[in-house]
């Protein structure tokens, strides 16, 4: 009978507790440390910090635990807003402090953001070498030529925004 009573009450707060969690206005669907460098959109104006505001939720979260499990590289980098005298971290260390479940809706949270492409200049050459490279080997899992920030597989190129 208690065990019944548990069980009703959980399930009367879970369509709120999914709602909350899923709802991309709500600051707490990702972590503020993220927003210390990436922005509170994950549109990043630092060279060193990439944009991750609108890209595919799938591509985020298997950074996320690639980070975590210390299968990506990390490179060591300084916190940009909030409190930018703490020391320097990097992705290892932030994803190794996230859950399963906080790793999903943050990828979900930056996901539901806009893509904002960096303003960046383009030596023409380098990018007629880049899309030849792209097209031998790359575009069977990056479309639209690697620019499509909603690609599972991630932006490669310059995204048209």
């Amino acid at each position: 009978m208690k065990s019944a009573m548990i069980l009703a009450i959980a399930m009367a707060a879970l369509p709120a507790a999914v709602s909350a969690a899923e709802d991309p206005g709500d600051a707490g669907s990702a972590p503020v440390v993220c927003f210390d460098c990436h922005g509170q959109d994950g549109a990043s104006v630092q060279p060193d910090i990439p944009i991750i505001g609108g890209l595919s939720a799938f591509a985020l979260e298997e950074n996320l635990f690639a980070f975590r499990a210390g299968d990506r590289p990390c490179r060591p980098t300084r916190y940009r807003a909030g409190a930018p005298d703490r020391p320097a971290t990097d992705m290892c260390q932030i994803a190794a402090a996230l859950s399963d479940e906080e790793i999903v809706r943050t990828a979900a949270f930056f996901a539901s953001r806009p893509f904002v492409p960096a303003e960046q200049h383009v030596d023409q050459d380098s990018a007629d070498r880049g899309a030849a490279i792209h097209e031998r080997d790359c575009h069977h899992c990056h479309g639209e030529g690697g620019s499509d920030p909603a690609d599972h597989a991630s932006i490669l190129g310059r995204a048209s925004g």
